[in-house]
């Protein structure tokens, strides 16, 4: 979950990226469920 927070962080920096975070955190839940 560190890697949530990074993430956030991050476009917590860039107020016109922050339109952004829920589709990188859709694309991460993605990589979650597939096999490393």
């Amino acid at each position: 979950m560190q890697f949530l927070m990074i993430i956030i962080l991050l476009l917590a920096q860039d107020q016109a990226s922050l339109c952004k975070l829920p589709f990188m955190l859709f694309l991460r839940l993605i990589n979650l469920n597939q096999p490393v």
